[in-house]
């Protein structure tokens, strides 16, 4: 797929980062890199941080994908932006650079926290 970049920057880790636009016309191709992905690492995180359009096929596929994970016992994470400057407010965060991590009820998610 020329809109997606896997890479390993770990042992057993696997990073999926899209690129471009992603929807029925990539889901069936998707749907494997994500199973091939969760098969041969212990955590797999997918980026979408430069995806340019994704729709309710690959939401799809990533909720198949999170199903097998949690089955096999892999962590499967996905990542959207940077992570946000916390010296700024709210409304006026910057991006400070590195796969984004999302906040919940004021506590940074971690290793434990889980796609739902």
């Amino acid at each position: 797929m020329d809109d997606v970049t896997v890479s390993q920057p770990g042992e057993s880790i696997t990073v999926i980062a899209l690129h471009g636009e992603h929807d029925l016309g990539t889901a069936s191709e998707m749907a494997v890199l994500l199973d091939d992905a969760i098969s041969s690492s212990n955590l797999v995180v997918v980026d979408v941080t430069s995806a340019q359009f994704i729709d309710s096929s690959f939401l799809h596929n990533l909720v198949k994908a999170h199903r097998g994970a949690q089955n096999a016992r892999i962590a499967l994470r996905a990542a959207n932006g940077d992570c946000p400057d916390r010296s700024q407010s709210p409304g006026d965060q910057r991006a400070s650079g590195g796969v984004g991590v999302r906040e919940h009820e004021g506590r940074s998610l971690g290793e434990s926290d889980r796609l739902t």
